[in-house]
């Protein structure tokens, strides 16, 4: 499975206690780097979050980022203190021994410390957050997978179309040949002398053993079909793959040098040109 190093997904929870938004976006990069950014009363879940992106993603800058918008008065509950409650009670009493009149129950919640904020359900927000976090990790993923079909089947047009073009190739190193032998012949002719037919195939010879691209073009298929193996694994493939495409150009490269045909260095110049779109989008593969 080819996964995509460039995705975003953003999803949203809505509930009673207010609502909540995860985004979650990546860019290409040589190693993993995870980025969370969580409001202060829920950061404890950062470990949480960033070990969940670290089961499914192996590179790429990963930014994960959760917005709240929490109804804090419908989620604010009062609760009295009873421990301060109780000790002020007392010493009330103590005070008023002597005196029968009884306390003042609104006096006493207006006690600094007597009514306590308690923010109800916590556990249950934390809950439902991880929960819609698990929903955005896995369409982010689809995300990536999608994308990263459609890279593969990039890829794998290109390379068919350059293994066409090195059956173009070798089927035009023949040709080359008969034409060197038709230049060497017309050119004994034109100087009118006797040449020993030995020579004249000692002469080919050389030429034929500096055009040789057969080692080359067998290299070329070769890491071709590799690529086309490594593309179907399942598991991450970026970092082979760039290897890959480096030994694709290096011997594409050394082709060129060779070639002493008009026709054929054109053809491998259109094969670097397709090499090149590959490395490219081999650099947004995970």
């Amino acid at each position: 499975m080819v996964y995509s190093m460039t995705a975003f997904t953003k999803k949203q929870i809505n509930n009673t206690w207010g609502s909540a938004v995860w985004e979650i976006r990546s860019v290409n990069q040589r190693y993993l780097n995870i980025n969370i950014h969580l409001p202060e009363e829920f950061y404890e879940l950062k470990n949480t979050i960033h070990n969940n992106i670290k089961k499914y993603i192996t590179r790429g800058k990963i930014d994960c980022i959760l917005q709240l918008n929490i109804n804090h008065c419908d989620n604010d509950t009062l609760e009295i203190n009873n421990k301060l409650l109780s000790n002020i009670i007392n010493l009330a009493k103590k005070i008023n021994k002597n005196n029968e009149r009884e306390i003042d129950p609104f006096k006493l919640l207006s006690w600094p410390g007597i009514l306590v904020k308690q923010k109800n359900n916590s556990n249950n927000i934390q809950s439902e957050l991880l929960e819609c976090f698990n929903v955005t990790i896995n369409d982010f993923i689809q995300i990536r997978a999608k994308e990263g079909f459609a890279i593969k089947d990039m890829i794998t047009k290109r390379l068919f179309t350059i293994k066409t073009k090195l059956i173009n190739i070798q089927q035009e190193i023949p040709k080359i040949l008969i034409e060197k032998r038709k230049q060497l012949l017309k050119k004994i002719e034109n100087i009118q002398i006797n040449f020993d037919t030995n020579k004249l195939e000692q002469e080919l010879f050389y030429f034929i053993q500096r055009i040789d691209i057969a080692e080359e073009i067998d290299r070329l298929n070769f890491y071709i079909q590799e690529t086309q193996n490594i593309l179907s694994k399942h598991k991450p493939i970026g970092r082979k793959l760039e290897f890959l495409i480096q030994e694709l150009n290096r011997e594409i490269n050394t082709l060129v040098s060779k070639s002493n045909s008009t026709t054929i260095t054109m053809t491998a110049i259109e094969i670097k040109v397709l090499i090149e779109q590959i490395r490219e989008q081999i650099q947004n593969i995970e």
